[in-house]
């Protein structure tokens, strides 16, 4: 068997992993190693740190890495209901609740996934 050590410059904020990845994350990058050499297999630069109490907030599927890009597409809701809508009429409440669930996403930061295959 072979130990590694792997030193970083920056505090380490989360590491998460599957069979084929070890995803690092720092509060404005990623460092993905192979989940069995450890050797570097890529780099994100482009994250988005966020303001929750996880700087750097990923989600690894098995192919799969999503997190936050730098660049935001922000539009601001005044909350309340949009649209023509009238008390009780159930086709009316119908469109008005697809209408805010289409503002809701519009809202968050783009998100990027890449590929770890």
């Amino acid at each position: 068997m072979q130990v590694k050590s792997i030193k970083f410059k920056n505090q380490v904020c989360d590491i998460v992993a599957n069979r084929r990845s070890v995803v690092v994350t720092f509060n404005e990058r990623i460092a993905i190693f192979d989940a069995c050499t450890l050797e570097d297999r890529l780099s994100v630069t482009t994250c988005y740190p966020s303001p929750g109490p996880n700087p750097n907030p990923v989600a690894l599927g098995s192919r799969w890495l999503a997190y936050a890009e730098k660049k935001l597409m922000w539009q601001r809701s005044s909350g309340g209901a949009a649209g023509n809508t009238k008390t009780g009429n159930a086709d009316s409440e119908g469109n008005t609740a697809q209408e805010e669930n289409a503002t809701f996403y519009e809202s968050l930061p783009r998100l990027c996934v890449k590929y770890v295959c």
